[in-house]
């Protein structure tokens, strides 16, 4: 039914729709049309002001609202005529529908507590029969259309009506206001005025009770009247507190009064104004019960409390933090609770040096305590400082972590240039990516990088910088280049290509070329000119006024020739102001003339200097009388401009040496009588001390002349190794020649040893030789060394090392037996290794020694090829045999040929004879021998896949087979 019902009304629908659609069109074009047209130009007029006045517009609306109630009274009866007309044409239509309704139920009962229960259950059904009429809806519409357009018309002037009245309204209010409350203040307009007039008590008083008034006229109850309105003076609508100077400050209850903001209350507590001197506890509960007034629990409050604290900044963070790990922090004092607020484990900043100090002088140290103070503390205040903790893009990181990295400053550029020229060592990691272990022009790149510069000006300014390094040293070469323009090494022309492109250096990766400016090389070209030009006239001018001075050319000659000079130089060098300033060298003359007297004086001095010599040395050996020598004096002193002063040294030092040499000389003859023997030296010391020399003097020259011939240390103690010397003569030859006492005792020891060193280091060896060899015990072995004159330390050494070499031998012996075990078949491999560790740690080494000492038996490729005429043998494994054995790869080709070849060798004798008898009876003929015969020794063409052309019968073989069936053929007819 339903179905049936869907689709007759979607026909019906259709056809409907569409007659309402063109109806509707119709009207509009004829009536609505033209009066849409006449409210928009009325619209018009009035929004842009060009009205003809309020009251000709007024009934201008007013006769459009008519022309609306014609034209909804003309669409209301054209909607009515046309939907009866359609209800008489669809009226003959009708449609009969019948309905039949079944049911079924069934119920149940158990009673709670009772234990026991029912059930039970029917069914029926009814036909309902229903007919619709297609034209009884269209009818039913048409009927009520009729009634809208009245009531469009009665709804259109009661609203206007009402709008129209709007202006007399306020023209009431106007005259009834101060008689009647025609509108009354807001709640929080009075709360407002009332409270402005506070500081005016009776004012104050006044506008309360107003306040009451207009209250009661909104109808509040008289309880909530004094919620709003009740001062604070009266008792108990005031909360007490105490603030940080101990009075007590009321908070008001009645809600007249503005209460701070929570954030102003969390303010004031950490600005201690509730905080009383020595009794902490009070801040909190005032604190508490403000909060509360405001509508907040005291946990909520505490938030409060907590969130209007500074945190301290990312930057102040980061500095404290690397002063924690360089120890340089220096504030002993704790941090304190406040109730139940703050951390339990809690440092001074002193002592946080204990747990995140650096512990050594490495980057690597301070990067990881500085990383630890991240995990644990930094990311955390920068989340509390809006930083987000998580990335918001995919392959990217979190906005606290990258604040977090940007704290630790990259080096300045400055920074950098000074490590590059210094080539500093790096990181680790920064050595990972340069593959530098120092600073290079790379690590410069990354931090050029770092710093944020325009990635195409990164290059360019990496180069600047590594160049600006080398400043120093272009300086150097610049030096270096103008010095050998300077002396003549260079051309001018050189010079300038030289300064324009010193050389090349090698800088990420690209050759840059070291050079001066243009303008600096022109410059830097002039200065070399004149650095010329100067030095060539400097040293000529030195040696010309060398030779005025040495009277060698006159004054006049030297300007004169500077002039010449000058003007060749200026020319040469293309130095057009290049000029001798007379005037300047003229005032040299004077000073030019002083140096020549002066010069003159000090030639004469230096030859009178090794003339002086010579004549007091003359004088004291009594070749020159003492008046000759004075008027020689005399003479010198006058020509070399001496003093009167030198004059006296001269002749005091020449007295000195004369008499010097005359006691000189007759000590001399003395000391020659004593060693000559002439005299004794006892007399010979009389002798000098009557000359005036002292008994010691004496006593050393005699020594000093006279030559004591007496055996040294060395040669006694070696020529012990050869004669019988006494111990005591030894000892008092040791005395006598002033050796300590604590020496003497030390070299008599080797005295007593040195003869049988040699015959004592052998008995000590066959000694320790015995020992290990197990001859002897280790008593009788310490017994025998403290005989051969070994101290207890040197014997407990001696011991220690011949216990290591028994213990050695012992091992050596114990392997030796293990491997010759293993060699003779006693023990299988694995015993050995099992047995060989016991002895040697390494195992590698216990793999070699097998490898050496124990023999191992491999077949040879050769061996296999003649074991596959019996046994199956893998082709493959022969050719990896082969090259096993080191066999060239040609040949290790061959084998698997050569294998078949041997397996096949006797058969392929065989089918040959064979071969031969069919050919000799005529039942094959010579081509088809042939034929078979390279069937045979190429196995019928399948031997090419081992790489040979053929096997066991080469070409001139089958040759002399086919000839040899021949002869027998021939043999064989002759027979017949």
């Amino acid at each position: 039914m339903i179905d049936a019902s869907k689709s007759l009304w979607e026909q019906v629908g259709k056809f409907l729709s569409s007659i309402i659609e063109k109806t509707f069109e119709t009207v509009y074009k004829n009536v609505a049309k033209p009066i849409e047209k006449a409210v928009m130009d009325l619209i018009k007029r009035i929004t842009s002001g060009e009205g003809r006045g309020q009251i000709v517009e007024t009934f201008g609306l007013l006769g459009v609202a008519m022309v609306t109630f014609i034209g909804s009274e003309y669409l209301a009866r054209g909607l009515q005529i046309t939907l009866r007309k359609l209800a008489g044409i669809f009226n003959v239509y009708q449609k009969r529908f019948t309905i039949r309704v079944r049911g079924r139920g069934e119920a149940k009962g158990e009673p709670a507590g009772v234990g026991a229960g029912a059930s039970g259950g029917g069914s029926g059904g009814y036909t309902y029969t229903m007919t619709f009429n297609l034209g009884y809806p269209l009818r039913k519409i048409a009927d009520e259309m009729e009634k809208y357009s009245g009531e469009y018309r009665r709804a259109l002037i009661y609203g206007m009506s009402i709008w129209a009245c709007q202006p007399m309204t306020r023209l009431a209010n106007s005259l009834w206001r101060n008689v009647l409350p025609v509108e009354l203040p807001t709640l929080a307009e009075l709360r407002e005025i009332t409270r402005r007039h506070m500081p005016i008590k009776e004012k104050f008083e006044e506008h309360l009770d107003i306040m009451r008034r207009y209250l009661a006229l909104y109808g509040y109850n008289d309880e909530v009247i004094s919620w709003l309105t009740t001062p604070v003076t009266e008792e108990g609508w005031f909360v007490t507190i105490v603030d940080r100077f101990g009075n007590k400050r009321r908070i008001p209850i009645s809600l007249l009064y503005e209460l701070p903001t929570p954030s102003d209350i969390a303010r004031m507590m950490i600005h201690d104004l509730f905080t009383v001197p020595g009794k902490p506890e009070l801040a909190f509960q005032s604190f508490k019960t403000a909060m509360s007034m405001k509508g907040y629990y005291e946990d909520i409050a505490k938030f409060y409390y907590l969130l209007h604290y500074k945190y301290p900044s990312m930057s102040d963070l980061w500095e404290f933090s690397c002063r924690t790990v360089a120890k340089q922090t220096w504030v002993s004092v704790k941090p304190t609770k406040e109730e139940d607020l703050g951390a339990e484990r809690v440092y001074s900043p002193v002592q946080l040096q204990g747990v995140y100090g650096l512990t050594r002088f490495a980057g690597e140290d301070v990067a990881d305590k500085l990383n630890k103070i991240i995990q644990d503390v930094l990311r955390h205040y920068a989340k509390w400082h809006d930083y987000a903790p998580f990335a918001w893009l995919d392959n990217w990181t979190a906005d606290n972590l990258i604040y977090l990295d940007l704290m630790a400053d990259i080096p300045m550029r400055i920074d950098a240039r000074w490590m590059y020229k210094w080539k500093v060592p790096i990181p680790k990691e920064i050595a990972d990516l340069t593959k530098s272990d120092y600073f290079d022009e790379k690590a410069l790149f990354l931090i050029v990088t770092s710093r944020g510069m325009h990635p195409r000006w990164i290059e360019p300014i990496t180069i600047a910088e590594c160049m600006n390094a080398l400043a120093e040293e272009r300086t150097y070469a610049r030096t270096g280049v103008i010095n050998a323009f300077k002396e003549g090494f260079m051309a001018l022309d050189g010079l300038s290509k030289t300064l324009s492109h010193l050389t090349d250096v090698k800088i990420l990766d690209k050759k840059v070329p070291v050079r001066f400016l243009e303008g600096e090389v022109k410059l830097l070209a002039l200065r070399a000119k004149y650095d010329r030009a100067l030095d060539i006239l400097r040293d000529y001018f030195r040696d010309l006024l060398r030779g005025v001075t040495e009277n060698i050319i006159p004054f006049d000659g030297m300007t004169e020739s500077l002039k010449v000079e000058v003007k060749a130089i200026a020319q040469a060098l293309k130095l057009p102001n290049l000029a001798l300033d007379e005037s300047y060298y003229k005032l040299y003359e004077p000073v030019a003339e002083s140096l020549r007297k002066v010069r003159t004086v000090e030639r004469i001095r230096y030859w009178y200097r090794y003339m002086l010599y010579k004549i007091l040395y003359r004088f004291s050996e009594g070749y020159m009388s003492e008046e000759e020598f004075n008027k020689t004096i005399d003479e010198i002193v006058k020509n070399a401009k001496l003093t009167d002063e030198e004059k006296q040294v001269f002749t005091e030092v020449a007295k000195l040496m004369y008499e010097g040499f005359y006691k000189k000389t007759l000590a001399d003859g003395i000391l020659h009588k004593v060693r000559r023997g002439v005299i004794d030296p006892k007399k010979a010391k009389e002798e000098l001390v009557k000359l005036g020399l002292t008994e010691d003097l004496a006593e050393a020259l005699i020594e000093k002349s006279v030559k004591i011939y007496t055996l040294s240390i060395s040669t006694l103690l070696s020529y012990a190794e050869y004669v019988d010397i006494p111990e005591e003569f030894v000892k008092r030859k040791l005395e006598w020649m002033g050796v300590p006492k604590d020496e003497i005792h030390i070299i008599l020891q080797v005295f007593r040893i040195r003869p049988l060193r040699d015959e004592r280091a052998k008995m000590i060896r066959s000694v320790i030789d015995a020992y290990i060899d197990g001859y002897i015990t280790k008593e009788l072995f310490q017994e025998n060394l403290k005989n051969l004159g070994k101290s207890p330390r040197e014997i407990e050494i001696l011991t220690e090392f011949a216990d290591f070499e028994k213990s050695q031998a012992n091992a050596k012996l114990a392997i030796d037996a293990i491997l010759n075990r293993l060699r003779r078949g006693a023990i299988t491999l694995e015993q050995a290794k099992r047995e060989l560790k016991k002895y040697v740690v390494d195992e590698a080494l216990i793999d070699a020694m097998i490898e050496k000492y124990v023999r191992t038996s491999v077949w040879s490729p050769d061996k296999l090829v003649s074991m596959a005429e019996y046994v199956p043998i893998d082709l493959e494994k022969l050719k990896k045999k082969a090259e096993m054995f080191g066999y060239p790869e040609d040949e290790v080709k061959l084998y698997p040929a050569y294998t078949l070849a041997r397996n096949l060798n006797e058969e392929i004798g065989r089918i040959i004879t064979e071969l031969v008898y069919l050919y000799v009876y005529d039942v094959i003929d010579e081509e088809t021998l042939r034929k078979e015969i390279d069937k045979v020794r190429t196995l019928d063409g399948e031997i090419k896949k081992y790489g040979v052309d053929w096997i066991v019968i080469d070409d001139i073989e089958k040759e002399l087979i086919v000839k040899r069936a021949k002869f027998r053929k021939l043999r064989e007819q002759a027979k017949s």
